[in-house]
């Protein structure tokens, strides 16, 4: 049925645009300009997005502190992997370790890693998810 689609022309797909460089730094700016607990957890939740190639918000809510780990890689670099694989819709039955790296970025203050390391540190203790720290209570 589907190359049936195809033939007929019926089965293509429209992708919405990339984001553009000057939307990126735009949105940057505004990520980066404020030390309040809501706009650094939108920052890591942009940065989860765009390093590790997440399909839209699927899944965002059951992410735990406890699903990343940073590292450091053999040149000394440091790093947030993911660590805990979940399904998804198009991986049900996915056997494959989740993939990507978020990499520091030495003096700069659009660093993922730092704003990573610096959200886990404010969030809640008792609250067990990730991106739902505004909702559990952060400290500071």
């Amino acid at each position: 049925m589907t190359m049936e689609l195809k033939r007929q022309g019926q089965a293509n797909i429209d992708h919405h645009p990339p984001i553009s460089d000057a939307d990126l730094i735009k949105m940057y700016n505004y990520l980066s300009s404020s030390d309040s607990a809501q706009v650094l957890q939108h920052k890591v939740f942009v940065d989860i997005m765009m390093h590790f190639g997440r399909r839209g918000r699927e899944n965002l809510r059951t992410l735990r502190r406890t699903d990343f780990s940073v590292s450091t890689n053999g040149e000394g670099c440091m790093f947030v992997e993911k660590i805990r694989d979940e399904q998804t819709k198009n991986h049900q039955d996915d056997s494959c370790k989740a993939e990507g790296r978020m990499y520091e970025i030495k003096d700069s203050d659009r660093c993922p890693l730092r704003s990573f390391v610096k959200l886990i540190r404010r969030l809640n203790p008792q609250c067990l998810f990730f991106i739902s720290a505004a909702a559990c209570g952060t400290k500071g």
